[in-house]
């Protein structure tokens, strides 16, 4: 009885759903319709969930107990939820386009597109940096938005990006994010944040106006997404935000470009935050979703070679890249509290630095600025940390030591986003990248009176996440010059056109086994952990052949700048940033869907 009820209560949703969207050219049906999507079974939903244009299916990122992030797709109609194949590692906001038949979304660097019903994805851009929100007009621009670079414009069919606005450093701005084009497919409205409270809003931008002349008249004061909702009157639309946990609509006219009436509550419980967490059909069809969902909860966990768990270390949470000292008696790592205060515009909560020691079993919290703190790098002897910070505004690079004792010393402060990769065992240089349309690896001294930045590596391609080896001799990094990701070595100093791909099929993450650097060690496309063997007696790097050594379970897709497990110096146990079970991880919020939203607001 109960199991008929159930299944009586999916049909009826499913043929309300079907009957509205096939007939929403008609007169709306009388009342607002509401139901819930849960996320996969074994996997939980992120933040990103976008409705299709035509109200039918709804897009969303769901990462699952392996740690991979797949884009799902929804179908309104059927009540059914599948996998997009080719677009694991998908990360944060992804949009369709104007006639439902494309999804775009952000995968190790670039800007793709996918057919819904399927097929190959198509790369549209390589993208500079993390992407902040996305929206394609009909006539075929697709802008977004890029951290501390303003927001991107670039044609459907693929090709450079160009600026579209510029971060007004006067104001204080740090992100400008797009989620909507009006109508009329010329403007847009975008968020522009910056801790200033008073200078944070949604604005209007027009793909006409020039980078540096877009206006500065703001619509609404929030932090949080805006979403244009069409309504049945192609004039009088609603835009969408948050506002104290409520999500407000307010009526906009989209020929005058310009807010009217009072701002109506329409539903409650959202995180009043940047990510977007609601989206609008339009056919009249909303989706958002409740509570705080979070970033997957990781734990710290050791794996032998063979792939045997060890045990795990510290408490499960929001952990990012880590590095183990030099005596393998600690670990530094990235760690975000989702309840901490952070600066204006960034991803919920705070990240900071901070270090665990195996022998007591006690973490230590490092840096306590309000700006994310993260990617550290230990000292030869363990007694210093550097790290990446932006709470100048740029990433810079600072220094602490690693007791806690003092203050931060900035190594390098400049406009230009930079990442902290290794520290030469000898000592001498820092290995970072320069983050523009592209990344590239620098060299920073760190001994005798000149400190000038050297650039090392530099292609056409992003070169990324570069480690000495023990004799600070070379330096194995990731590049995508061959069109997808390899791990190469070449000699340090640099000597152009002088190197050696390591791995095969695909690689990311390299780390060396730090005792006599005579192997290499990768994360294949497919998350197993490879070893390489490596000999440079000759002078030259003779790589021997991969071995896959265990099925890794290293969360999260591959990234630029991250790295997301490392190696003892013997090279026969690996501390690994692995996604937390599920008795360890409180369930994601599901997904609400309401049919005919705006019947809400006559009440």
């Amino acid at each position: 009885m109960v199991a008929s009820t159930a299944a009586a209560g999916v049909f009826a949703v499913a043929l309300a759903a079907l009957a509205f969207i096939h007939f929403r050219e008609k007169p709306p049906i009388a009342d607002l319709v509401r139901f819930q999507i849960p996320a996969p079974e074994k996997s939980s939903l992120n933040y990103g969930a976008c409705l299709s244009p035509d109200g039918r299916r709804i897009a969303f990122p769901a990462t699952g107990q392996d740690g991979r992030t797949v884009l799902w797709i929804h179908s309104l109609e059927s009540l059914e939820s599948r996998p997009l194949a080719g677009t694991e590692g998908a990360a944060g906001q992804v949009f369709w386009s104007p006639d439902s038949r494309f999804i775009a979304f952000e995968v190790s660097g670039k800007l793709r597109k996918v057919e819904a019903s399927g097929g190959p994805p198509q790369t549209v851009c390589d993208l500079p940096a993390s992407m902040r929100g996305g929206a394609w007009s009909r006539d075929g621009v697709i802008a977004f938005g890029i951290l501390r670079k303003g927001l991107m414009r670039v044609s459907e069919a693929g090709g450079a990006a160009s600026p579209l606005t510029t971060i007004d450093s006067s104001r204080q701005e740090t992100i400008h994010a797009v989620f909507s084009f009006l109508p009329d497919g010329r403007h847009f409205v975008y968020i522009r944040y910056s801790p200033t409270a008073e200078r944070s809003g949604i604005y209007l931008g027009s793909l006409d106006a020039k980078p540096e002349q877009q206006g500065s008249r703001r619509l609404v004061a929030t932090d949080s997404n805006a979403v244009y909702a069409p309504s049945s009157d192609p004039a009088q639309g609603h835009l969408l935000f948050v506002r104290e946990g409520s999500l407000m609509a307010q009526s906009f006219d989209a020929r005058k470009l310009e807010m009217a009436g009072n701002a109506v509550p329409i539903a409650e419980g959202l995180p009043d935050e940047g990510r977007p967490q609601f989206s609008a059909s339009s056919t009249g069809v909303l989706a958002y979703r409740t509570g705080v969902p979070g970033p997957s909860t990781n734990q710290l966990t050791w794996f032998d070679r063979a792939g045997k768990n060890l045990g795990t270390v510290g408490e499960p949470g929001q952990y990012n890249t880590l590095a183990l000292s030099p005596d393998g008696g600690r670990v530094a790592f990235e760690r975000n509290d989702p309840q901490a205060a952070g600066r204006a515009g960034a991803s919920r909560g705070n990240t900071d630095i901070w270090w665990h020691e195996f022998s007591t079993g006690i973490s230590t919290r490092l840096t306590f600025d309000p700006g994310f703190d993260g990617q550290p790098v230990w000292s030869p002897d363990g007694s210093h940390i550097i790290f990446s910070s932006n709470r100048d505004g740029s990433m810079n690079l600072y220094q602490k030591v690693a007791s806690g004792a003092g203050n931060e010393e900035a190594l390098l402060k400049s406009n230009e986003e930079k990442h902290s990769y290794d520290w030469s065992p000898d000592g001498r240089f820092l290995l970072y990248g320069v983050q523009g349309q592209k990344v590239d690896v620098w060299a920073l001294p760190l001994t005798g009176d000149d400190r000038k930045p050297i650039r090392y590596l530099q292609t056409e391609s992003n070169v990324i996440q570069a480690r000495f080896s023990p004799d600070s001799r070379w330096v194995a990094y990731t590049s995508d010059e061959s069109g997808k990701r390899e791990v190469y070595v070449s000699p340090f100093p640099a000597a152009p056109g002088v190197k050696w791909m390591v791995s095969k099929g695909g690689g990311d993450q390299p780390r060396w086994r730090r005792r006599d650097g005579k192997e290499l060690f990768y994360i294949s496309p497919d998350r197993k952990m490879i070893a390489v063997e490596i000999s440079t007696a000759s002078g030259a790097v003779q790589p021997g052949i991969p071995k896959a050594l265990f099925a890794a379970p290293v969360y999260g897709g591959a990234t630029l700048n991250t790295t997301r497990y490392d190696v003892t110096a013997d090279g026969q146990k690996f501390l690994i940033n692995s996604l937390a079970t599920e008795t360890n991880s409180a369930p994601s919020s599901p997904i609400t869907v309401v049919l005919n939203w705006e019947a809400g607001l006559k009440k």
